[in-house]
C-alpha cells in the first residue's frame, strides 16, 4: 500500500483512510444482514433489551439507540459501525492537531494507523455496536474539549457522559484529562488556580458517573461484569509501569516531538495502551502475552479482539515513535517506507478477517437452507451437531449451541424450540438426543469465495442413546 506524500504533509488523511478502510472490510458490505455470535439471541423488543441491559449494567440510552434509531436492523448496524470508526479517526486527527508538539507526519501517521490497525474485527457483530458508538462519542468529546472555542468544551461534558456507558472508557478518560492538563500548563508554564479547578472538576467526571451508575442502571449488575480483584491489580500495575516509563522518558529528553519524538511517543503510547487495557484486564482478560498476540492471528482468535477496542491509539503512538527520526525530514525519509509497509500489512489482515466473516455468513445461510430440507427435524427437537466445516468459521470461532438452535428455529419456525449440544458423551439427564447432524463442506475456501457456494451438506443419523 503506497502512502502518497501529500498525506504526510498538511492535508488531512481522511480520503486515503476511507479508501484503505473500505478495502479492508470490503466483504463485510456484502453481508449486511448477517448475524454473528450473540446476535442470534439478541432481544427482539426494546423492553426485553432494556431488562437485559439493566442486568449487564448498560445505560438506558443503549436500547433507545439500537431500537428507536437503528430499528434493530442488522443492515443499519453494519453500516453504522464503520461510520463510527471513521468519525472517531477524524476526531482524533483534530485532537492531535490541538496544541500538541507533533509534526504533520506524526499526526497523519498516527491517524491512519489508529483507523487501520487490525484490532477491531469483532465489531462486525451487532452485539458489539454500542461499544463502537461510545468510542466515537468519546473521541468527538475529546476534540471538543481541547478545541480553542469557548463554547465547544461545554458540549464535551455530556458527550463524555454518554460514552461512559461503555465502562472501559472510564480509565481511558485519563488521556484527554492529561491532554487538557498539558494545554492549561503550556499557556503560561504553570497550571494556576483557575486551571487546577478546571482540571480537578474534569477529573471527577468518571467518578461521578461510576457512582450514579452504581446507584441506578448498574445497581444489580451480575458478577460477570464486576471487576476481579487480581485483574484490578494486574491492570493497575500496568498503568504504574507505563507512568514510570513515560516519566523516565520525559526526564531524559526535552519536550520537543520534532527533536526527541521516539522516547516521548513510545512513552505516551505505552501509557495509552495501559489506560485502554486496564478495564479489560480488571475483567479478567488480556492475562498474558498470548492474549495480546492471538487477536492478530487469522482464523484463530474467536471473539477475543473485542477486548482491543481502546488499543489502536497506543499501538499507533508506539509505532510512529519507532518510525520517527531525530528530525521531521528524517521521519519523512525513514518513516514513510515503514509506515507504508505497516499500513499495507494492516489492510491485508483486515481484508483477511473480513473475508472470513463473509464465508462464515455464507455458511450460516446454507446451513439454514439445508436444515429446512430435513424432515426428521419436524419430529426431533433434541439433536447433537458435529461441525466438520470448521474452516469456514470466522476467526476460528466455535459456533455456540444457541447459534445452532437459532438456525434450526429459523429453518423450522413452526416446530417449536430446539435443544442442541455438540457431539459428546450423553448422560441422558436433561438432554436426550435422537439425531446427530454432521455439517460438512465439499468446496475449498478460495472456490467458495469465488462461487459463493461452500458445498454444505448435512448428514443425518438417527440415534437412541437414552433408550
Amino acid at each position: 500500500m503506497k502512502i502518497q506524500s501529500q498525506y504526510l504533509g498538511e492535508k488531512t488523511p481522511l480520503r486515503a483512510g476511507i479508501v484503505a478502510y473500505l478495502c479492508s472490510y470490503l466483504f463485510l458490505f456484502l453481508t449486511l444482514d448477517a448475524l454473528y455470535w450473540d446476535d442470534w439471541i439478541r432481544a427482539s423488543t426494546q423492553e426485553v433489551a432494556g431488562s437485559y441491559n439493566k442486568v449487564a449494567g448498560f445505560p438506558p440510552w443503549r436500547e433507545f439507540l439500537e431500537f428507536s434509531i437503528l430499528r434493530n436492523s442488522p443492515t443499519l448496524f453494519h453500516l453504522a459501525t464503520p461510520v463510527c470508526f471513521l468519525v472517531a479517526a477524524f476526531a482524533l486527527h483534530k485532537v492531535l492537531k490541538s496544541r500538541l508538539p507533533l509534526t504533520y507526519f506524526q499526526v497523519n501517521a498516527i491517524t491512519l494507523l489508529f483507523l487501520l490497525l487490525p484490532v477491531n474485527s469483532a465489531r462486525v457483530a451487532m452485539i458489539n455496536f454500542y461499544y463502537a458508538f461510545s468510542y466515537m462519542l468519546f473521541f468527538i468529546a475529546w476534540w471538543l474539549l481541547v478545541s480553542k472555542s469557548k463554547v465547544a468544551p461545554w458540549f464535551a461534558i455530556p458527550l463524555f457522559w454518554l460514552s461512559f456507558g461503555t465502562s472501559s472508557l472510564l480509565p481511558f478518560f485519563a488521556m484527554p484529562l492529561l491532554h487538557v492538563g498539558y494545554v492549561l500548563f503550556s499557556n503560561d508554564r504553570r497550571l494556576g488556580r483557575r486551571g487546577f479547578i478546571i482540571w480537578g472538576a474534569l477529573a471527577t467526571l468518571p467518578v461521578v458517573f461510576w457512582i450514579v451508575r452504581a446507584q441506578t442502571f448498574g445497581a444489580n449488575v451480575r458478577e460477570y461484569y464486576v471487576p476481579k480483584p487480581l485483574g484490578v491489580i494486574r491492570g493497575g500495575l500496568f498503568v504504574v509501569v507505563a507512568v514510570l516509563f513515560l516519566v523516565y522518558g520525559i526526564g531524559r529528553k526535552k519536550w520537543n516531538m520534532s527533536q526527541n519524538a521516539r522516547p516521548l511517543l513510545i512513552g505516551w503510547g505505552v501509557l495509552s495502551l495501559a489506560f485502554g487495557s486496564a478495564a479489560y484486564m480488571a475483567g479478567g482478560h488480556l492475562v498474558d502475552i498470548s492474549d495480546w498476540l492471538i487477536s492478530f492471528v487469522p482464523n484463530f482468535s474467536d471473539w477475543n479482539s473485542r477486548h482491543q477496542l481502546l488499543q489502536p491509539l497506543g499501538f499507533a503512538l508506539i509505532a510512529v515513535g519507532v518510525l520517527s527520526g531525530s528530525s521531521e525530514e528524517t521521519s519523512k525519509k525513514v518513516g514513510v517506507f515503514g509506515l507504508s509497509g505497516l499500513l499495507a500489512f494492516s489492510v491485508l489482515l483486515n481484508f483477511t478477517f473480513s473475508q472470513e466473516y463473509y464465508l462464515d455468513s455464507l455458511k450460516q445461510d446454507q446451513v439454514v437452507e439445508q436444515f429446512s430440507n430435513i424432515d426428521a427435524l419436524k419430529t426431533n427437537s433434541q439433536v447433537m451437531i458435529s461441525d466438520d466445516a470448521f474452516r469456514f468459521n470466522a476467526r476460528g470461532r466455535s459456533l455456540r449451541s444457541y447459534e445452532w438452535e437459532a438456525m434450526l428455529e429459523k429453518a423450522h419456525p413452526d416446530e417449536g424450540a430446539f435443544l442442541v449440544e455438540p457431539l459428546r458423551y450423553v448422560s441422558c439427564d436433561e438432554f436426550k438426543p435422537t439425531l446427530i447432524l454432521t455439517v460438512v463442506a465439499i468446496n475449498g475456501r478460495l472456490e467458495s469465495l469465488i462461487t459463493r457456494d461452500l458445498g454444505i451438506e448435512i448428514r443425518v443419523e438417527e440415534i437412541s442413546p437414552c433408550n
